[in-house]
């Protein structure tokens, strides 16, 4: 697909083949764009011809609109990212997603990962709370109702990874599972639930009070950063300012080793300058209590120092008159690292997050709708081949991974085209509610406090997740 003639070639051969080549499998079952990133595991495409060529082969198979099959999402994630990035802003994989992400299934799934998530976080604050005061005070804890409503939240979250698991398994597709970093996270909350929760039941799993508190501190800011990834997904704004920190991030990494070598030999050499010193001393007439230490006086306390000084924790500057060779060090300091550097900080987040904003915003939106409906897709894929196998349809492969409905023939009986007007009336009906919460619904209305087309939304929202959505 790189080389200068494929887009022809593509071209001339969908002209030609249509819909067949498009949805055409290999005798191992895959779709060509399982094939397309296959074949690109492990190349790089470092010329820019190169990745034009193979990107606008990539469009001109989308243009001819395959089939939104389980696989053909999964094979999307595969493809590498600065391919995925061509693909998520396709029309054709735009509307995919819209559709399948007001389907009733993703929707409930949606729904309930925010309802269990919620109320896991909840009850495990409450539930640690008593721990913490019991364990420490000697008192009795009465938290078996939180406990086990944590057992029942892990456990919707286990089974739905399960079948997650064994779906993309089934496709062929489990690196895509693997490589995101999404379901480690969702892992990590499943085994940390679990293991709290057993470890609350009981104290003879002898884990000390002070090892129990740091780990349920470090545990809650995990369900945090689950709460943070969900609205990733559902949110444009949420997932546009999340992808701009972590592409900050990285644009960061080469800034943040050099400022980190900087400090450490600022806060070497200000430590090997008072080392010794009479300022380090303790004078005989004061108690330890009572003493404070110079911050130089180790190097530990010495780069905590001029880490809080990059921060703009000057403190006394004439800390340092009883040494010229400190006041020096601290003038070049104050110069190279809170004034230059700090300034270079404020510019490369600036540029990078404006990068974000204007010119991928589009892209980051769209690809995290791409993980979640995929995600979702493969759970619904593996659920109904389950209950195909127990229903005695074994007949389904990887082929069989999406159903297309057969239009409705002219001579069927009544009750069946009742059947399909109540089935599209409730569609309809649904679609509508879950497009209250697309704010792309909303992009023509300027939605503020001050407007009263904003508390309309506002209250229609509120009814359809309390009463309606439930």
């Amino acid at each position: 697909a790189h080389r200068a003639a494929s887009p022809n070639v593509v071209r001339f051969l969908l002209e030609n083949s249509g819909s067949e080549l498009v949805n055409g499998r290999d005798h191992d079952g895959y779709l060509p764009l399982h094939l397309l990133a296959m074949g690109l595991r492990g190349y790089k495409a470092d010329g820019q011809e190169q990745r034009n060529n193979v990107s606008e082969c990539l469009k001109q198979y989308l243009a001819a609109r395959p089939t939104a099959s389980a696989d053909f999402l999964t094979a999307l994630q595969d493809l590498p990212e600065w391919l995925q990035d061509v693909a998520v802003v396709s029309p054709h994989v735009r509307n995919i997603l819209n559709k399948k992400i007001v389907q009733r299934f993703p929707t409930m799934v949606l729904i309930l990962d925010f309802y269990f998530l919620m109320t896991i976080i909840v009850c495990f604050d409450i539930a640690t709370r008593e721990q913490i005061d019991a364990r420490f005070e000697g008192s009795e804890s009465n938290t078996l109702i939180p406990i086990i409503i944590l057992f029942f939240g892990g456990t919707y979250f286990l089974v739905r990874e399960l079948v997650q698991i064994a779906s993309l398994w089934s496709l062929g597709s489990f690196s895509s599972w693997f490589y995101d970093p999404t379901n480690w996270l969702d892992m990590a909350v499943i085994v940390l639930v679990y293991y709290y929760s057993v470890v609350m039941t009981s104290t003879s799993f002898g884990v000390p009070n002070e090892a129990f508190r740091s780990g349920v501190a470090s545990t809650k800011g995990i369900l945090w950063c689950a709460v943070i990834y969900f609205l990733k997904s559902t949110l444009v704004d949420f997932a546009v300012f999340v992808g701009g920190v972590f592409y900050v991030l990285q644009r960061l990494l080469a800034f943040l080793l050099a400022v980190g070598v900087i400090l450490l030999a600022f806060a070497q050499m200000f430590f090997i300058v008072y080392s010794e010193s009479d300022i380090c001393k303790k004078p005989d007439d004061i108690s330890e209590d009572a003493y404070c230490r110079f911050p130089h006086c180790d190097f530990d306390t010495s780069f905590l120092k001029v880490y809080t000084m990059m921060m703009g924790e000057i403190g006394d500057e004439t800390r340092y008159e009883t040494s010229h060779v400190a006041q020096i060090l601290y003038v070049a300091y104050a110069f190279l690292v809170v004034i230059l550097l700090s300034n270079v900080l404020i510019a490369i987040v600036t540029d990078s997050y404006e990068i974000i904003q204007n010119d991928r915003a589009a892209i980051v939106f769209w690809s995290n709708r791409l993980d979640f409906v995929a995600e979702i897709d493969a759970v619904s894929y593996g659920f109904h081949q389950r209950m195909k196998f127990l229903g005695g349809d074994r007949g389904t492969g990887v082929g069989g991974a999406y159903v297309q409905e057969s239009p409705y023939s002219a001579n069927q009986n009544h009750d069946h085209h009742a059947k399909r007007s109540n089935k599209e009336y409730f569609y309809e009906g649904w679609k509508s509610i879950v497009e209250l919460f697309d704010q792309s619904s909303f992009s023509d209305v300027e939605l503020n406090p001050h407007h009263i087309e904003f508390w309309c939304y506002l209250i229609y929202q509120g009814a359809a997740l309390i009463f309606v959505i439930p």
